[in-house]
């Protein structure tokens, strides 16, 4: 993987980060860590999620080892991370983590194989995750949104 390819992922995850942000900013406060019928995830959850998953590609490309995860199934946030306050800063801070690893990358760099359970992947790979996993999760909160009656578009 070139340079100019991390540099446009890069790009690419901080477009999404930016979308992701402005779509938790629209959830209204009172429903932030609600349920929608009881068995859904809450936007606490899917926040808190995509900032696990952040930290632990960030810690990955920095050549660490995230370990197990950190629970089984769907990921769910613990009390501290129930506010939206929260729940922006936890994202925020993960999405920074991930760029600077990002930045960290160098030519030789790019040729690294991590053999993960899903398989094997190089930087540009767990980048592209990062990328695809943040928008996923938008989609998410888009919804509960148009759940809610708010059918605009925040981004």
């Amino acid at each position: 993987m070139s340079l100019a390819v991390k540099e446009h992922l890069r790009q690419t995850i901080e477009q999404m980060a930016a979308y992701f942000e402005k779509d938790i900013l629209a959830i209204p406060d009172e429903r932030y860590a609600v349920s929608i019928g009881g068995v859904t995830r809450t936007p606490a959850d899917i926040v808190y999620e995509v900032a696990v998953v952040n930290n632990r590609l960030a810690t990955r490309l920095s050549g660490g080892d995230p370990g197990p995860p950190p629970q089984d199934g769907f990921i769910t946030a613990p009390e501290d991370q129930q506010s939206k306050s929260a729940g922006i800063d936890s994202f925020k801070l993960s999405i920074k983590n991930l760029l600077d690893a990002c930045d960290g990358l160098t030519e030789a760099d790019m040729d690294q194989v991590y053999h993960l359970p899903m398989g094997d992947m190089k930087p540009k790979d767990l980048l592209g995750l990062a990328s695809v996993h943040v928008s996923y999760h938008l989609g998410q909160l888009n919804f509960i949104q148009a759940f809610y009656g708010d059918n605009e578009v925040h981004w």
